[in-house]
């Protein structure tokens, strides 16, 4: 890890503990043995209908290597691209001049013969197949060549059972319809990630699933962001360029490591207004000091801004603000989360804000923990809005937000009984 980087991941860490040892904070090993939240999955998936199973080991291969020779025009044998014969059913003709099998030619993606890398294992995967990742790093650009699945046939991309799966780079999925990623543990890198806005960007899909996944040390805007997909020129197009019907459910997500004020996030979600039904539970995000640990907003255009979405039992631990609603933001629902311990700039924010809000009657912030804050709720202009004119903040609690366990090991449990059976991402399974 660079310096800068350990420099950062320092200052912010330092300041969440820092944080909680004023509060009295507890920070010892976790001993529940019967955790819902869980980071990685911990069952195989079965392919559906039609669909197989394609591994992937970092000791696999990509290509399939030719053996010395030349074709009839004197070039010579061309290494397979295993991607790439899969998909066509198409081997070089040089295979049956030296009578090699199909299968020694282009193997199956097996447990026997796998990929060596993830991108390949995308490219190839078509509905009703489960991506199995087994135990290794992987440093790879994610998401081109990925195609949508069915509800009846969907694409699952995890972890195998057990094994610890780390990908340093970046993920940029466009349309990815009924996938489930689960279990990846996603890493900001120098040369794979680079500038990029965010380790892992969603654009549009209907019925995807990011869930058990850990995402953290972003330098961008964010280490989670959605948005509708880039182009749409007519109403119908926008419409279905959005996402709908999307979970972002039990993950870690941590460490944003910006440094531009008041813009950079763990979770950013501008799916825009033509998106519907997305649900933000049980996920536990950490440390945003130079932003918020959800952003409920467009950025620069008021149409990014989401509308349907329901974010519940979540631990907010760590942020300028806790979760920022902007803009068009439209028919949310926030409750039974817990918002704790505010870490960087608390001028102007709060455990709740609202800036440029048209619609805050809209906006439901009902029966959650907020603690720690400088503002519990923070309205952007507050004291020129009419009274109907707010959003409807209702049942907050202000209990200490303390804990046992490890946040950077993503095991948290709250030790007033009342806050871990009924709020954050311990509670409501």
């Amino acid at each position: 890890m660079a310096s800068s980087t350990r420099h950062l991941l320092a200052r912010a860490t330092g300041t969440v503990l820092a944080a909680a040892t004023m509060l009295g904070i507890a920070v010892v090993p976790a001993s529940a043995a019967d955790d819902k939240f869980t980071i990685g999955a911990t069952t195989l998936a079965k392919p559906a209908s039609g669909g197989s199973y394609i591994y992937v080991d970092d000791s696999g291969s990509d290509w399939v290597i030719a053996p010395d020779g030349t074709n009839s025009n004197g070039t010579p044998y061309a290494d397979i691209n295993r991607s790439r014969c899969l998909l066509v059913d198409k081997v070089p003709y040089w295979t049956v001049v030296e009578g090699w099998s199909e299968e020694r030619a282009c193997p199956e993606p097996t447990k026997s013969h796998p990929l060596a890398s993830i991108e390949f294992a995308i490219r190839v995967a078509r509905p009703g197949d489960v991506i199995v990742v087994r135990e290794g790093t992987y440093k790879e650009r994610l998401g081109w060549g990925a195609v949508a699945g069915t509800k009846d046939r969907p694409i699952v991309l995890q972890n195998a059972p057990g094994e610890r799966v780390i990908v340093k780079g970046r993920a940029i999925f466009k349309d990815i319809d009924y996938w489930r990623i689960e279990g990846l543990r996603w890493r900001w890198d120098k040369a794979t990630t680079g500038s990029a806005k965010a380790i892992v960007f969603i654009y549009g899909g209907t019925g995807w699933t990011f869930t058990r996944n850990d995402v953290r040390y972003t330098h961008g805007v964010a280490n989670l962001a959605i948005s509708a997909k880039p182009g749409a020129t007519t109403p119908a197009q926008r419409k279905a360029y959005a996402p709908h019907d999307y979970t972002i459910s039990s993950n870690f997500i941590g460490y944003n490591l910006g440094t531009w004020v008041n813009r950079d996030h763990n979770i950013y979600l501008r799916p825009s207004i033509w998106s519907t039904g997305g649900v933000i539970t049980h996920n536990l995000l950490v440390s945003a000091p130079t932003g918020s640990n959800i952003k409920v907003a467009g950025s620069k255009n008021a149409n990014e801004s989401p509308r349907h979405v329901k974010i519940t039992y979540n631990t907010l631990i760590g942020g300028s603000n806790g979760v920022v609603f902007g803009m068009k933001s439209k028919y949310i629902e926030f409750s039974h989360n817990v918002i704790g311990l505010q870490e960087g700039r608390t001028y102007n924010n709060g455990g709740v804000k609202t800036f440029r809000l048209r619609y805050p009657k809209t906006i439901n912030v009902t029966d959650n923990v907020i603690s720690g804050y400088r503002h519990t709720v923070y309205e952007s202009g507050a004291h020129t809005l009419a009274d109907d004119e707010h959003i409807r903040v209702r049942s907050t609690v202000k209990w200490g937000v303390k804990y046992t366990g490890n946040l950077s090991g993503a095991r948290v449990h709250f030790t007033r009984a009342s806050i871990e059976r009924n709020y954050g991402h311990n509670a409501g399974w």
